[in-house]
């Protein structure tokens, strides 16, 4: 796997553990995971060789900020030969409502200050 940037958020543990146990989780009825928060990529990257194990598993991921870093997340992805991913920058309240009623798996970095907000949406 080549994570290109230098900006880590989580260790490289942690980012281990992620891909780890979302592999764990993946079953037949896996069809999307959402990553709220795609930043430089590195949680990305592991959520999409996670992904892999099923050809029929992508990775949506969404953020407001498409040009914060460089290299950037697609540009790893890219470069690991990873393509199950559509990674979708803008307004980032609408992008999670329209795309959290296609996902089964559901990541989020972000919305921090709104986390219990959010898990509501998620419960309906």
């Amino acid at each position: 796997m080549n994570y290109l940037n230098r900006f880590k958020q989580i260790s490289d543990e942690a980012a281990e553990a992620l891909q780890g146990l979302v592999s764990d989780m993946i079953n037949k009825n896996t069809t999307n995971i959402l990553e709220v928060g795609t930043y430089a990529g590195q949680a990305t990257l592991r959520l999409a060789a996670a992904a892999s194990k099923s050809e029929s598993v992508r990775v949506i991921s969404i953020d407001e900020n498409h040009d914060s870093f460089s290299p950037t997340a697609e540009e790893s992805l890219k470069a690991s030969n990873l393509f199950n991913t559509s990674v979708e920058f803008g307004e980032l309240d609408r992008r999670f409502e329209e795309n959290i009623v296609k996902a089964n798996i559901i990541y989020i970095d972000r919305f921090h200050n709104k986390i219990d907000e959010k898990m509501e949406l998620i419960k309906k």
